[in-house]
């Protein structure tokens, strides 16, 4: 039988919803598209500066200080930014988050278009790299999602394991507790989570397993005991 990530509660899973994205993401068919609909709603606009947690932000929650050479140049007035110039600094972020999960994660392209989105909005909030310093597990599991065949129930648990790191901080004694992520942003962090294994058809994809022998219906069980 398919060993199971620790954690995962299988039968609370068959419930995922199945190809309908989530409140704010609505698949497009174009990744891209989707990712800057889903950071629009998400962020909101603003034209002038404001307070973003002790640093100034402006436009979609773009960090003034952190804004890139190529991205500070498509704003006229960092005092008076229009909606075009954000919208094009969007796109631009966008394109570059994309590019930093596909170097990041083998065959990120072909993984199911929320969880593409979800990983994109959570590294646009958090910061790229603050993933790869900060959240080594949930990592992990993305790269053992990239790594299994598409649509497989190995690449269900990866991400259903990244789901979990998504939320929790897991203590040696298995003690967890949220993540600050979870705690400072709840309804976007859970969102995003949810949104990892948004397009798995659950019923369907352990009803296959188990034809195949991957999966036994003692595995349902004991998973669903331990969560």
């Amino acid at each position: 039988a398919l060993e199971m990530p620790e954690g995962t509660n299988v039968a609370m899973l068959e419930d995922a919803p199945v190809g309908n994205g989530t409140e704010n993401i609505k698949p497009t068919g174009n990744v891209t598209e989707t990712a800057i609909k889903t950071l629009v709603s998400q962020e909101g606009f603003e034209s002038e500066p404001y307070d973003d947690m002790g640093s100034e932000s402006v436009g979609y929650g773009f960090q003034i200080a952190s804004l890139e050479p190529d991205e500070r140049a498509l704003i006229k007035d960092i005092n008076n930014v229009t909606q075009a110039e954000a919208d094009a600094v969007l796109r631009l972020k966008t394109q570059k988050a994309e590019t930093w999960w596909t170097g990041e994660v083998e065959n990120f392209s072909t993984l199911p278009e929320t969880t593409q989105v979800a990983a994109i909005s959570m590294g646009y909030q958090l910061g790229l790299p603050n993933l790869t310093e900060e959240w080594p597990k949930f990592m992990d599991a993305m790269k053992r999602a990239g790594e299994s065949a598409q649509g497989s129930l190995e690449q269900f648990t990866a991400l259903a394991e990244a789901r979990f790191h998504m939320l929790y901080n897991e203590a040696a004694d298995g003690a967890t507790k949220l993540t600050k992520w979870a705690t400072q942003t709840k309804d976007r962090a859970f969102e995003m989570a949810d949104a990892m294994i948004a397009d798995f058809d659950m019923p369907s994809l352990i009803g296959n397993a188990m034809a195949d022998e991957q999966f036994t219906a003692s595995d349902i069980d004991m998973v669903s005991e331990e969560g």
